[in-house]
C-alpha cells in the first residue's frame, strides 16, 4: 500500500469512527518504526546533516548546546525532523504523519481534557482565563470552525485528525501531536 492509500484509508476509518481499524493501522506502523529506530546509528547521521544557521543564530544564548538542522518545509516539517532524527532522511515521514493522525483519533477524548491546559491558565501569563477560548487557539481553521459549531472538544480534535491525514498540509495542534510522537518513542 502506497502513502496516500495509507492516508485514505485512516482518513476514512477516522470519519467513520472505526476505532479498531485505527489501532490496528497505527500498532502496525509503530512496530515497524521501533524496529527501524532500534537499527539506527542516529548521531553520525545528524551530525551529517546541513545547519540551519538562521535558525542557529535565534538560539538564545543560554542554550548553546542545541544545534539547528534544516529540513524540508513542505508542510511536513514537524514529521520531516522525526523521521530525519530516526533514520537521517524523509522516509518515514509519512508514517509518522499517519501515526499522528491515529493516534488523535483514538485518544481524542483524553487530549480534549489534558491537564495541561489547566496548567497554561494556572501560570497566569496568558490573556485568557476561559479554557475553552485556549483550546480554540491550538486548532487549525477547520477544527476552529468544528468547534465554533459544536463546542465539543473531542469532535474538534477528531476534525485535527483528519486534518493531519492531508499529506504536505501544515496543521496545529503541534503540542498534541508531539506528545503524539512521544508515545511510540
Amino acid at each position: 500500500m502506497d502513502n496516500m492509500e495509507n492516508f485514505e484509508l485512516l482518513r476514512r476509518s477516522v470519519l467513520d469512527r472505526d476505532k479498531s481499524q485505527c489501532q490496528v493501522i497505527h500498532a502496525q506502523l509503530i512496530n515497524g518504526i521501533r524496529d527501524i529506530i532500534r537499527d539506527c546509528p542516529k548521531i553520525e547521521m545528524l551530525q551529517r546533516l546541513k545547519e540551519d544557521m538562521l535558525a542557529n543564530a535565534l538560539i538564545p544564548d543560554d542554550n548553546l548546546c542545541y544545534e539547528a538542522k534544516k529540513v524540508p518545509g513542505d508542510g511536513n516539517c514537524l514529521y520531516n525532523c522525526v523521521s530525519i532524527f530516526i533514520t537521517g532522511d524523509t522516509s518515514l515521514s509519512w508514517k509518522i504523519r499517519i501515526i499522528v493522525a491515529a493516534e488523535l483519533f483514538i485518544r481524542a477524548s483524553d487530549y480534549a481534557d489534558h491537564p495541561i491546559f489547566d496548567d497554561v491558565l494556572a501560570c497566569k501569563k496568558i490573556f485568557t482565563d476561559h479554557s475553552d477560548t485556549l483550546f480554540s487557539l491550538i486548532l487549525s481553521d477547520d477544527g476552529g470552525a468544528n468547534f465554533d459549531r459544536t463546542r465539543n472538544r473531542e469532535d474538534a480534535i477528531i476534525c485535527e485528525s483528519v486534518k493531519t491525514c492531508e499529506d504536505n498540509s501544515f496543521c496545529s495542534f503541534c503540542y498534541f501531536k508531539i506528545k503524539c510522537l512521544i508515545t511510540f518513542w
